[in-house]
């Protein structure tokens, strides 16, 4: 699936505009400390997401709150935090996690498989991807690669992210989709002859890792879709951490609102709705 649903949903970009250090003091890199407890995350919120897909009466978050469907189905996009005071802290890091629902009517879980698999025509679909490639595709496993930059006016962000999916049916009109991050690697002087590609672990931290995971249901003639997305980046420095602190509690909700926004708008292209 199109990394630009995950990328977006991340706060990522939002910390660019605030820090006023040079390259050279923000570059760090991912203490495996950090990682082991990121994955630690990741495995309790696995086992919480298989155990309610499992459910054929309740797998969707949104179900939770009947006022909120409502408002989905009847076209609103909904995005919050999946835990309260997002991010989490973990050691020398940050665990962002987020949920949104919309609703795209007039498709199917097919067509919408179709096009998040169609790496080779993301670039096309979403503004900040500059370089889109399908890798592999065996069935419903997929792997693409994707260019994403950020201009935030003060640093320049641009990343090489390879992304790994499975998708799988788990009840009649219900997919989910799995996704996590095979490796993200910070790209220095993008486009120039002194392009460089820097290790994975090591660069400014705005993004170590990133998990997202999909549910589809088919509804109403279209498809309910929602998202969770689970990203890890550098603790922010305590010097800049005032300022940074209230905008990274608002920018994930903008960014995954774009990103299901965006993926409605080329879902409704496709089928001559828009």
């Amino acid at each position: 699936m199109g990394l630009r649903k995950f990328w977006l949903a991340t706060p990522i970009f939002v910390l660019l505009g605030s820090f006023s250090a040079s390259p050279a003091v923000l570059s760090t890199h991912l203490d495996p400390q950090t990682d082991k407890e990121f994955q630690a995350y990741i495995d309790s919120a696995e086992t919480q997401l298989n155990q309610r897909w499992s459910d054929p009466n309740k797998s969707l978050e949104i179900e939770s709150s009947p006022e909120d469907l409502k408002r989905v189905m009847s076209g609103e996009i909904i995005v919050h935090p999946t835990v309260p005071n997002t991010p989490t802290e973990v050691y020398d890091g940050l665990v962002h996690d987020w949920t949104g629902d919309v609703f795209i009517p007039n498709t199917s879980i097919a067509k919408l498989i179709a096009l998040l698999q169609d790496f080779d025509h993301h670039a096309a679909l979403y503004p900040e991807i500059r370089r889109s490639r399908l890798l592999r595709k065996d069935n419903n496993h997929v792997t693409g690669y994707l260019r994403v930059e950020q201009k935030s006016g003060v640093i320049d962000i641009v990343l090489d992210v390879y992304n790994d999916t499975r998708y799988r049916q788990v009840a009649g009109g219900r997919w989910v989709s799995e996704s996590h991050t095979e490796k993200i690697q910070q790209v220095l002087d993008a486009g120039t002859t002194r392009e460089k590609l820097l290790p994975p672990g090591e660069g400014y931290g705005f993004l170590w890792r990133m998990n997202n995971y999909w549910i589809f249901e088919a509804r109403d003639g279209g498809v309910l879709m929602e998202c969770r997305n689970i990203s890890l980046s550098r603790s922010v420095p305590s010097a800049v951490a005032w300022m940074v602190n209230p905008i990274i509690k608002e920018q994930p909700k903008i960014s995954m609102t774009s990103t299901l926004s965006s993926t409605r708008k080329a879902a409704e292209a496709i089928s001559g709705t828009s």
